[in-house]
């Protein structure tokens, strides 16, 4: 009965405890052995890594006051960006406070909302 309990067993290669030979992670230490499983969880892990802001709300409104429409191209939305920049110099085109007005909603739009979502 030992011969058979050793032969479904093996050492954790992480904390030399014993565990399953079919185990995928071990029940001592919590690290997985199967290289597989680990490969796809480190995936998902620099996926998530990838979905952080790398954008900064400061940066962007600045740049969409000195270029209308530069906050949101920043953000990577080129196309809003595009729309932003050309509503923008028409509106100062029109008259001078309408420019202004959507100069300012065009700042508070590239320092809010979130481009990955």
């Amino acid at each position: 009965m030992e011969i058979q309990e050793n032969q479904s067993m093996r050492k954790c290669p992480y904390c030399a405890e014993p565990i399953q030979v079919d185990a995928i992670k071990c029940k001592h230490c919590g690290e997985i052995l199967d290289s597989q499983l680990k490969a796809r969880r480190n995936q998902q892990q620099v996926q998530n890594q990838s979905r952080e802001q790398k954008w900064s709300p400061g940066i962007a409104a600045l740049i969409s006051f000195i270029i209308p429409g530069g906050g949101q191209m920043y953000k990577g939305q080129v196309g809003m960006g595009i729309f932003w920049f050309t509503i923008v110099i028409i509106g100062y085109c029109m008259l001078l406070l309408p420019g202004i007005i959507l100069h300012i909603i065009c700042v508070v739009t590239a320092a809010q909302g979130d481009p990955y979502k």
